[in-house]
C-alpha cells in the first residue's frame, strides 16, 4: 500500500482548529469563573447584612429592662429565638444560618 501523506495545509488547519477551540473553551471557563465569583461575593455580602440585622434585633431585645448580671431564662431565650425565626426564618434558610439555643448565629 502506498503511504499517504497529508498536505501541509491540512495539518496547519487541524492545528489551528485545535488551538481555536482550546482558546474558546478557556474564554468560556474564565467567564463562568467570573460569574461564580461575583455570585459568591454577592451571596456573602447579603449573608453579612442579614447577620448584622439579626444581631441588631438581638441587642435590642436582650438589653430591654435586663441587668447584665441576671442571665436570661430558657423561656426568655426561647421567646426571642421564636420571634427572630418568625421575622428572618426564610432568609436564614436561604443563607444557611441558624440561631442556637444560646442566641448565637451559626
Amino acid at each position: 500500500m502506498k503511504n499517504f501523506k497529508k498536505p501541509l495545509w491540512i495539518i496547519r488547519f487541524q492545528i489551528w482548529l485545535t488551538n481555536f477551540f482550546a482558546f474558546d473553551l478557556l474564554k468560556k471557563d474564565e467567564k463562568l469563573a467570573k460569574k461564580i465569583e461575583e455570585g459568591i461575593i454577592d451571596f456573602e455580602a447579603k449573608k453579612a447584612i442579614l447577620m448584622l440585622d439579626i444581631q441588631a434585633v438581638l441587642r435590642k431585645k436582650l438589653k430591654k429592662g435586663r441587668s447584665k448580671y441576671i442571665p436570661l431564662t430558657k423561656k426568655n431565650k426561647a421567646e426571642i429565638k421564636a420571634m427572630i425565626e418568625a421575622d428572618f426564618g426564610t432568609q436564614m434558610k436561604e443563607h444557611h444560618l441558624r440561631l442556637t439555643d444560646n442566641l448565637k448565629l451559626v
